[in-house]
């Protein structure tokens, strides 16, 4: 085999999509692409990892398609957000009765809509309460949007 053949193949090889979702984090043009997409704040490395750390503790995220794992990993990216850290999103497998199989989808958290709504500038101050059943609650949407929460201290939480 001739020097140019070996170079070939390297390139194929290095070319070559991820066939299962833990070859995702060996793919140097994925990391790319992670890299491109995440904000300032959050390194390239940092999120691999963390991503890594959220497939090996849910098993169910390496029988996903390869395709729908990358795109809820760059999604994430994408937002800033970090599955799984703090309660900023998670990337949760799904069934999908048309296809057959497990899907990757990036769900952002309470916690990292109010990073969101906090970056965007537009919001000021945030409050995310839990309302239970017994407390009173009532909304008002409209000119006059009211919320009014009132817990009832003496119920069983």
């Amino acid at each position: 085999m001739t020097e140019h053949a070996h170079t070939d193949v390297g390139k194929r090889d290095e070319a070559k999509s991820p066939q299962t979702v833990l070859e995702v984090f060996g793919s140097e043009s994925f990391k790319r692409q992670v890299a491109a997409a995440l904000p300032k704040h959050i390194t390239p490395e940092s999120m691999m990892r963390i991503a890594l750390t959220e497939v090996r503790m849910h098993p169910d995220l390496q029988k996903c398609t390869v395709p729908s794992f990358m795109g809820a990993l760059l999604k994430a990216a994408q937002s800033g957000l970090r599955p799984g850290m703090f309660g900023e999103g998670w990337i949760i497998p799904r069934w999908n009765n048309k296809l057959g199989s497990l899907e990757a989808q990036f769900q952002p958290g309470y916690q990292g809509l109010a990073q969101l709504a906090y970056r965007s500038g537009e919001v000021a101050e945030l409050h995310a309460i839990a309302v239970y059943k017994a407390d009173h609650f009532k909304y008002q949407l409209g000119s006059d949007p009211k919320i009014e929460h009132v817990p009832d201290m003496e119920a069983d939480h």
